[in-house]
């Protein structure tokens, strides 16, 4: 099972959960802590979770995660991770702007790979002679 379909049984609406990386087939023994959002009405989950995965504050986690093998944060260090909470509006329009821009990056990507595929149709077609030139 993945942990997005793993997530997605597990969890209900408001809760928050982050990995610093991909566990890969590991077990995770360590108990997991969930983020609760208490006052839905001052912060959106969803901004909450863009917000964690931000540079900043993935480099305030990372500085202080424990362990070598395994990285874990403790309940402490999230706590004190300083989370700037602008009005509802405004984390909307972060949430939403944040996700177009996974939605362009994801098809420049598309749009890159299907561009690289139709110069090397393009010049195989040119090495082998078979391509027609249009104008001279």
């Amino acid at each position: 099972m993945s942990v997005t379909s793993f997530a997605k049984e597990i969890l209900y609406s408001g809760c928050v959960v982050f990995l610093l990386e991909d566990p890969g087939k590991a077990v995770v023994a360590a108990p997991l802590l969930k983020i609760r959002i208490t006052k839905p009405e001052k912060i959106l989950p969803e901004y909450l979770n863009w917000y964690i995965s931000q540079r900043e504050a993935q480099v305030f986690l990372t500085s202080r995660a424990i362990g070598t093998a395994q990285k874990m944060i403790s309940k402490d260090v999230l706590e004190d991770l300083e989370v700037f909470v602008p009005s509802i509006t405004k984390q909307q329009n972060i949430i939403e702007m944040a996700s177009l821009a996974v939605r362009e990056q994801t098809l420049s990507s598309v749009l890159a790979e299907k561009r690289k595929q139709y110069i090397s149709m393009v010049l195989m077609q040119f090495a082998k002679g078979t391509t027609e030139r249009h104008g001279k």
